[in-house]
Parts: structure tokens; C-alpha cells; sequence
């Protein structure tokens, strides 16, 4: 199951308050589609990073999608996609 959604699907791992700020705003902007969800409680405790995560969901395949990750991974935002297969 995992290598099916790693196949469909770029994850990153982004902070909750750019999720919904200036990230959002660019994805509008860029009119790039993607989703968002949590992450599982097991893999991230907000309480003692301090800091909320939510994951990106970006469709492989979708150019504009493929371009946002390619910019994220450079960035040095986490593939949780990587993290699943561990």
C-alpha cells in the first residue's frame, strides 16, 4: 500500500501555519492543486516539537504538482513518502 501511494503521490511534511498562510496563497496563485492531512499521531508528537505539521499531498504526474515538489525537496522540506518506507 505504501509503494502505491508513494507512486501516486509526492508527500511533504509542512508546518501548519505556512500550510495555511503564504503557502496556500501560493498554491491558488500558481493554480496548483494538492491536499492536506495530518499527520499519524504515532510519527509526530506536536507537544514536544512545538511545532503542528500537516502533510502536502501533490499528485505525480500533474506538471504544476511536480514542479511544487521539485521546489519543496529543494527546500529541504521532508519527504514523508521516505519516511513511510522505513
Amino acid at each position: 500500500m505504501i509503494s502505491a501511494i508513494r507512486q501516486q503521490w509526492h508527500l511533504f511534511a509542512v508546518p501548519a501555519d505556512e500550510l495555511f498562510g503564504s503557502f496556500f496563497d501560493a498554491m491558488n496563485s500558481f493554480e496548483c492543486p494538492f491536499g492536506n492531512s495530518g499527520l499519524p499521531r504515532y510519527m509526530h508528537d506536536t507537544d514536544k516539537s512545538g511545532v503542528d505539521l500537516k502533510l502536502v499531498w501533490l499528485e505525480r504526474g500533474h506538471p504544476r504538482a511536480s514542479a511544487v515538489a521539485d521546489v519543496l525537496s529543494a527546500a529541504g522540506f521532508p519527504d514523508f513518502g521516505k519516511q513511510l518506507q522505513q
